[in-house]
């Protein structure tokens, strides 16, 4: 992948969470265990992380539980995903990234591994 052939480059994440079903304790433990292997990776390397999730009533709850375990790279919780990919793109240009404009609902498209269709809500 590009993260091992190019080890200093600068990612970001949007995590579309909006379908999501509740998880037990071992999935939030595989997630936990997940996030703790790319921690070092991440903290030096990631630019910003959106998760959108389905709500402001979910935003809410993962912005606090991000108050009270605040990853160490920059993260943060949406309800909308062109809110997400606003400020994804205000990261960059902030890293002065330039981001080729994408067609409106990329999101949408099919996913390549899956070939799934992902809907915007």
């Amino acid at each position: 992948s590009d993260l091992v052939e190019r080890p200093t480059a600068r990612v970001c994440l949007l995590a579309d969470a909006r379908a999501a079903q509740p998880i037990d304790p071992l999935g939030r433990r595989c997630i936990a265990e997940l996030f703790e292997r790319l921690s070092p990776c991440l903290k030096t390397r990631a630019v910003a992380h959106a998760a959108v999730v389905s709500g402001r009533m979910a935003q809410g709850a993962l912005t606090a539980i991000l108050w009270l375990r605040t990853p160490p790279w920059p993260m943060k919780a949406f309800a909308r995903i062109e809110e997400a990919e606003a400020w994804i793109r205000a990261r960059l240009a902030a890293e002065g990234v330039v981001v080729p404009d994408l067609p409106a609902g990329w999101w949408a498209r099919p996913s390549p591994q899956s070939g799934a269709v992902r809907r915007p809500r």
